[in-house]
């Protein structure tokens, strides 16, 4: 028989308990979770559990774990606090907790249900509360915020036809009672605290501000937005101006569309975790490539429509990254990076070839500092005017952009640097507007202590030398993210870079970017989107 262990807290049960439904749809018998006597009412909501009483303290683990050794031969320690210690192996607790039941892939997908609700006591929670309301999950034990009276201030102030009603003044019988509130407010804005679990067996909007570090709650596809609390000051606007969406109808869907493409699925197949893709429609198919760990370090190598891409020997044991494709008098050529480590620094520089079949040319572009000598990257690929011309980047106040022969730089322009407030614009992927071009680009964002978030904005350009930029979006079109891929080991929080962008037949556009250095992913936009 198996024993669950997770005795305390509420929010940390309500974690665990889609585990604990899908292992009562496998054996059809309800699982055995030892929970400590001060949180069995979490319980009274579902009737797929069997509880088990530890009268001991909530936080000792070392003794649940040898008392339930004594009568179960399957024990389960689910809990990640306590007297013992405690092994942290991935970004949250909350993804720990699910590596130990063996199911870290599964954690956006299984569904906390709560089955046995009291609509009763529920009417007896929201028959208090005046409608309409946003409600605000105000306080946490374990993990206070510093900002709550801010932060209460504020959607007060902006939501003046909506009562903010503050979660740690509601009374409630039982925790789960609060979900009939739930479900009918405009929106939750909740902090470090249970609340933040509950809304997952809510349709309840879900603002969500997670502490810091490994015991800040994992991000989930739930919310419709996620910050840390140290991206508090730099992003308290950008929380605000969510809200609003939520509170006028507007928010939609996510715009990424992860792997529903046949471009990457040999990410899964082969469990290659390929990221960084770059798409093009190419003799009316659309082409992709990605950049994977194959030899098992940090070097990367490409492959194109999921067949290895082949460069020159010379290349062999270099590191390929970042492929950009893109068409150059009717043929198809890739920009890419080549990277090396050189005294425990890392190197690269940029080269473009043709692809023909399965394998890549290399020209490598003489311009200072596109050598070993430092890191030079993102090079944009476009053309006009029959050339290819590549945007090389910012220096200073300008943006400098390349004309191309072969490997000689025949024109170098310059114009202003465009700017935007989540960062330096950089790389992206380029594609026809009207008589001008479009351009997709990444930045990102330091919120200190080594936190970054990248962004993917849009930018319209003059397609004439200099190649001024006259348009940047207001704010960002996607971002980064937290979201955690079980099982590979280049994992990166908040990252999401654009490689490629086709427009499509209905006006569209469709985008690739990598997220978190593991996955292929893939956004649908509109020209409303592109907040231009």
């Amino acid at each position: 028989m198996k024993c669950f262990i997770q005795l305390s807290k509420i929010g940390d049960i309500l974690s665990i308990l889609p585990i604990l439904y899908r292992e009562y749809q496998t054996t059809l018998k309800k699982p055995v979770l030892m929970i400590h006597r001060d949180f069995t009412d979490v319980l009274a909501g579902v009737s797929y559990v069997e509880p088990w009483v530890f009268n001991g303290a909530y936080d000792d683990l070392k003794g649940a774990i040898t008392k339930a050794k004594k009568q179960f031969s399957e024990v389960v320690v689910l809990q990640t606090h306590g007297n013992i210690p405690i092994e942290q192996t991935t970004p949250s607790f909350q993804f720990d907790q699910w590596k130990r039941a063996g199911c870290a892939d599964k954690f956006e997908e299984w569904p906390l249900l709560i089955d046995q609700r009291d609509m009763a006591r529920e009417m007896a929670v929201q028959d208090k509360v005046k409608r309409p309301y946003i409600l605000f999950g105000d306080h946490s034990q374990s993990s206070p915020f510093l900002h709550k009276e801010e932060l209460a201030t504020m959607l007060k102030t902006t939501f003046p036809n909506h009562a903010i009603v503050r979660l740690s003044e509601v009374k409630a019988g039982r925790f789960t009672d609060l979900l009939g509130l739930f479900d009918n407010a405009a929106c939750l804005v909740t902090i470090e605290t249970a609340y933040l679990h509950l809304s997952k067996a809510s349709s309840v909007p879900t603002v969500a501000l997670a502490a810091n570090g490994w015991r800040g709650s994992a991000f989930h596809r739930k919310f419709v937005f996620y910050c840390r609390y140290n991206e508090w000051e730099r992003r308290k606007l950008d929380l605000i101006d969510v809200v609003k969406k939520v509170v006028n109808h507007e928010i939609q869907n996510p715009l990424y569309r992860s792997s529903e493409l046949d471009l990457a699925e040999s990410n899964s197949d082969n469990n290659i975790h390929g990221y960084n893709p770059s798409i093009i429609k190419h003799d009316d198919k659309i082409l992709s490539v990605f950049r994977a760990h194959t030899r098992h370090d940090w070097r990367t190598e490409l492959f194109f429509n999921n067949k290895l891409l082949k460069a020159p020997v010379n290349l062999a044991e270099y590191s390929l990254e970042d492929c950009r494709l893109f068409e150059f008098n009717d043929r198809l050529y890739g920009a890419y990076v080549v990277s090396t480590s050189i005294d425990g620094l890392f190197r690269s520089y940029m080269a473009y070839g043709q692809i023909e079949g399965n394998e890549i040319g290399h020209i490598q572009p003489h311009y200072a500092g596109n050598d070993f000598r430092g890191m030079t990257k993102n090079w944009l690929p476009f053309i006009h005017d029959s050339k290819l011309h590549f945007i090389y980047g910012i220096k200073g106040k300008e943006q400098i952009t390349l004309c191309m022969d072969f490997d000689q730089v025949r024109a170098e322009y310059r114009s202003p640097a465009p700017t935007w407030a989540w960062g330096e614009i950089r790389g992206g992927a380029i594609v026809p507007h009207g008589d001008n071009f479009l351009r997709f680009f990444h930045s990102r964002q330091d919120y200190g202590n080594r936190a970054l978030r990248y962004f993917i904005g849009a930018s319209i350009i003059e397609a004439k030398p200099p190649f001024r930029t006259l348009a940047v979006s207001s704010k960002p079109i996607i971002e980064g993210d937290e979201r955690w891929t079980a099982n590979v080991k280049h994992w990166k929080a908040n990252v999401a870079i654009i490689y490629g962008a086709i427009v499509l037949a209905d006006g569209k556009y469709l985008l690739s970017y990598g997220r978190n250095d593991c996955e292929c992913c893939f956004a649908e936009l509109t020209e409303h989107d592109l907040n231009l």
